[in-house]
């Protein structure tokens, strides 16, 4: 295998193919990621132990263990990752949901004037302010960073080079944006986190643009039939769903949230902690609806394709009538 050859299976996550290395059966692939998610469990029940240790009032446990509501989506992204083997490039997405979830339950173990943890506090005892202004500014931006990733997996980049250098870059233009003191309680009021989420929804829009103009060339220049296309290819369960808990979220956080209330009342936690529940599950709902329009639009272009070009001789397309749109390899690893 030359160089070139292995250098695009390694971009296209296929390491395996590339190192020359069988794939692992069904059985290891589920034994693995029972470990993984076991694992990924073990730091919540800690959580939860240290919490009831330290006497937590149940207000502040509200708005900590409720970031575990991001947990499902790694799962799901690691499900394709270990166990179907078609979607290896969704580990970067699960790793980011994690971190989402850790950013936000180390803020909350830091934050009150009494933290249950002592990396949160100075020799005296007292709060230390320099580890509690870095976590909650890694807080902050991963609560930006959710919203830039769910548009990143609905535009679908895969490749290596693309992927993780845009989410890296997407989550340090939030870290840096939240350091902005000034900046920092005003929404969407640093131009690092303007400029991270408009380039995500630009992607979005280009997505959706490339795979309604690849209908619209499949349909004969037809609008209507290239609509009814896309919006089959939409999962309306996973929509209504990620919908709901999106609206919801929001909904807790800035509007039923007494914002000027004590951080340990249950004006601010009650809702707060719905906030973490339903932007979580918003996110997996994301994914899901990713995953099923990627899925659902490449499966639709090779149908039309073959109804449109039969396979004969006679009746082969010339090239300029092939949607060059679709020539996106599966991830599936052979079993």
């Amino acid at each position: 295998m030359s160089l070139w050859t292995k250098l695009k299976k390694i971009n296209r996550w296929d390491f395996l193919g590339a190192f020359g290395l069988e794939s692992p059966s069904n059985t290891f692939r589920w034994t693995v990621y029972s470990i993984v998610c076991l694992t990924i469990l073990s730091e919540w029940v800690v959580v939860g132990f240290v919490l009831l240790d330290k006497n937590v009032p149940s207000e502040r446990t509200m708005t900590t263990i409720t970031n575990s509501s991001f947990v499902p989506m790694a799962f799901y992204c690691l499900y394709h990752v270990i166990v179907s083997g078609k979607r290896v490039d969704l580990i970067v997405d699960a790793i980011f949901a994690l971190g989402t979830a850790n950013a936000s339950l180390w803020y909350h173990m830091c934050s009150g004037s009494k933290p249950p943890m002592e990396y949160c506090t100075s020799e005296d005892g007292s709060k230390d302010p320099d580890v509690f202004n870095m976590v909650m500014w890694w807080d902050f931006a991963a609560s930006y960073m959710m919203f830039i990733q769910a548009a990143w997996i609905i535009a679908d980049l895969r490749e290596v080079v693309l992927k993780i250098p845009i989410y890296a870059t997407s989550m340090i233009l939030c870290y840096e944006g939240m350091r902005e003191r000034s900046e920092r309680t005003k929404s969407l009021g640093s131009e690092h986190i303007k400029w991270a989420l408009g380039f995500a929804c630009t992607a979005v829009v280009l997505r959706c643009a490339y795979v309604f103009g690849c209908f619209l060339h499949l349909q004969r220049n037809s609008p209507l039939r290239a609509a009814r296309d896309f919006l089959s290819c939409v999962n309306p369960l996973a929509f209504c769903l990620g919908g709901i808990c999106f609206a919801g979220g929001m909904l807790c956080n800035f509007v039923w949230t007494d914002q000027s209330a004590p951080s340990l009342d249950s004006g601010y936690t009650t809702p707060h902690g719905f906030w973490h529940i339903g932007m979580g599950s918003a996110s997996g709902f994301v994914a899901w609806l990713a995953v099923k329009f990627s899925e659902n639009w490449q499966t639709k272009v090779r149908d039309l394709r073959a109804r449109l070009h039969p396979k004969s001789p006679a009746s082969k397309p010339p090239v300029e009538e092939d949607c060059e749109m679709v020539e996106i390899e599966p991830f599936d690893i052979n079993v």
